[in-house]
């Protein structure tokens, strides 16, 4: 995500005057979900360091889910949630508003606000479930579920999104060769193929916490390299 970062500010100067909503949008996006990495990955490690230190100095085979409930002070469950439910908002914000700009027509965009926009708030709204007491498995089972669910259904109609504007809509600006333009459409539908995949099996293996990072890193990617593949292609005009 780092990297991503990094690209976002080197392509500020033509991705801000091409659609400043857009590019709010995605820098904040980026950002949280650095910083949402950058907490799990500090817990986890001062985790593994006080087991190392206790018998029998060992680390465990499987990563715990956070917030820990048993452990933390409500400061901390309220910050993480908060954190892990608007990095997960802004990244699905993201996505549709880059959606409602490859389609502008009053029907469409009224189209794809009403059918992705609820799933985005389902989705965030579901990490609350962290406030159940840190025993009642059957809620924190179901949202995990309703989180998983509603995260490969939005992945599968973002892929069905780019292939219709790239195959069917715009396909002779988003396949040309100058200007890397085909280059990035290629990238980005393997990057949206691969959020697809990685959604659809993290409904299988749910205890994989670690998964829906992976998953929030490819959104975020899939839609940098969107606004390239339609900035470059020139695909009417973005310009707030």
């Amino acid at each position: 995500m780092l990297a991503l970062v990094f690209h976002q500010c080197f392509t500020a100067g033509y991705h801000y005057p091409l659609n400043r909503l857009n590019f709010v949008l995605q820098i904040l996006s980026s950002i949280l979900l650095v910083i949402y990495q950058a907490v799990t990955l500090g817990v986890n490690l001062s985790e593994l360091s006080q087991f190392s230190k206790n018998w029998p100095f060992m680390f465990p085979y499987i990563a715990y889910r956070l917030p820990r409930r048993d452990t933390w002070t409500l400061a901390q469950v309220v910050f993480f949630i908060i954190l892990e439910s608007l990095m997960a908002l802004l990244a699905h914000a993201n996505y549709i508003q880059f959606l409602m700009l490859i389609f502008p027509s009053k029907l469409e965009r009224s189209l794809i606000f009403w059918m992705l926009g609820p799933m985005a708030l389902v989705q965030a709204g579901m990490f609350f479930a962290d406030f159940a007491k840190f025993n009642d498995f059957k809620t924190i089972d179901l949202a995990d579920a309703l989180v998983n669910i509603c995260d490969a259904s939005l992945a599968l109609l973002y892929t069905s999104g780019l292939l219709i504007w790239g195959g069917f809509v715009n396909w002779r600006r988003a396949w040309r060769t100058d200007g890397s333009t085909a280059a990035f459409g290629i990238a980005v539908l393997v990057v949206a193929v691969c959020k697809t995949v990685v959604s659809f099996v993290h409904i299988a293996y749910d205890r994989a916490y670690w998964i829906r990072l992976l998953s929030a890193t490819f959104t975020n990617w899939q839609c940098w390299l969107g606004v390239l593949v339609v900035g470059v292609g020139g695909h009417g005009d973005w310009r707030v």
